[in-house]
């Protein structure tokens, strides 16, 4: 039995402020292909799942690149929301990874 790829569960809350910011897009690619794609709503910790076909992961150095992409992310400034003027999009409080295996 071989590893046929990996699953993933992040906990994650996007930065949200009503009415300019209702909705944070959210896009990850795993070695440049999209494994998920969501709008996010909720100003609350929400589980998201993906997983990674053993094929997306590159065989000559088993290494795999994640890219969180985060169109929508803006600086509470910019929204009336205080004076921070980092940009942001989402906070993830934890992400949990599983080989999958035959």
């Amino acid at each position: 039995p071989g590893l046929t790829g990996l699953s993933f569960t992040a906990r994650v809350k996007p930065f949200l402020h009503a009415p300019d910011l209702s909705s944070q897009a959210l896009w990850i690619m795993a070695n440049g292909k999209e494994v998920y794609a969501s709008s996010m709503e909720q100003l609350e910790f929400t589980d998201i799942s993906w997983t990674v076909d053993q094929d997306i992961i590159n065989r000559d150095s088993e290494k795999l690149t994640l890219t969180w992409l985060l169109p929508d992310a803006i600086s509470p400034k910019a929204v009336g929301a205080g004076e921070d003027a980092r940009v942001l999009g989402l906070a993830v409080l934890r992400l949990d990874i599983t080989a999958d295996a035959e």
